[in-house]
């Protein structure tokens, strides 16, 4: 008897992910597939599930929460999961983070002041914040530093006779005058008389008396103008 032993063909199936080896070689797409061996034919039913990979561009201010981390500075990033066919799923982040900016308002002013804000401010304020926007679109917030230096008003009552010397003027009316000079932090003294002139009143007397005389309350015995 003369024998021989065919062996039974080799029946595989297989679902792999982008590409399959198989008896040396590599297979890519989904199909069917034999190899011959001695005498009998190897069969290979492959279904090719492909990995998938996206890229995202994204511009954001300050920071970024993406796939549950939190980005704050511009880069690549990549995130690795499965797709719905268990094969790779690559994600890519490219990533620009312009930064929020800040600056402060140094103002020093007389009395009060209209800002930016549409407020009037008249006392001193370090807390008063507005926010723009940057060529970017993210915040510029603008806090104020303002110091409100005040007008200084003076007034006096002053009752004179004939005239009255005051800051360099002499006045010999009464009336109400002003004069006003700059602070040290630069805003106005002003400064108001109220001024009463009284005229001297002159009154002559021409007395003959004999030995001397008596005239409000001083006594002369010789003869003279007093």
């Amino acid at each position: 008897m003369n024998l021989i032993i065919n062996n039974t063909p080799n029946l595989t199936t297989e679902i792999s992910c982008d590409s399959l080896i198989w008896n040396g070689t590599t297979y890519t797409t989904s199909g069917t597939y034999y190899t011959t061996g001695s005498s009998c034919v190897d069969s290979l039913f492959l279904t090719i599930n492909n990995s998938n990979s996206s890229i995202s561009n994204v511009t954001s201010c300050d920071s970024l929460l993406w796939n549950g981390i939190n980005y704050s500075n511009s880069g690549s990033y990549n995130f690795l999961t499965t797709n719905s066919n268990g094969c790779d799923s690559t994600a890519t982040l490219i990533l620009v983070i312009n930064q929020t900016k800040g600056e402060t308002d140094v103002i020093s002013t007389c009395d009060s002041i209209n800002w930016i804000d549409g407020i009037t401010y008249t006392s001193s304020n370090n807390s008063a914040t507005y926010t723009l926007q940057t060529a970017a679109g993210c915040d510029s917030i603008i806090t104020l530093n303002l110091t409100i230096n005040s007008t200084i008003s003076s007034s006096e009552n002053i009752t004179a006779c004939n005239s009255y010397s005051w800051n360099g003027n002499t006045y010999n009316q009464s009336g109400t005058y002003y004069d006003s000079s700059l602070t040290a932090a630069g805003c106005d003294s002003i400064s108001t008389l109220n001024l009463t002139i009284d005229s001297v009143i002159i009154t002559s007397q021409n007395i003959s008396a004999c030995n001397s005389y008596s005239w409000n309350g001083n006594t002369y015995n010789q003869s003279g103008t007093y």
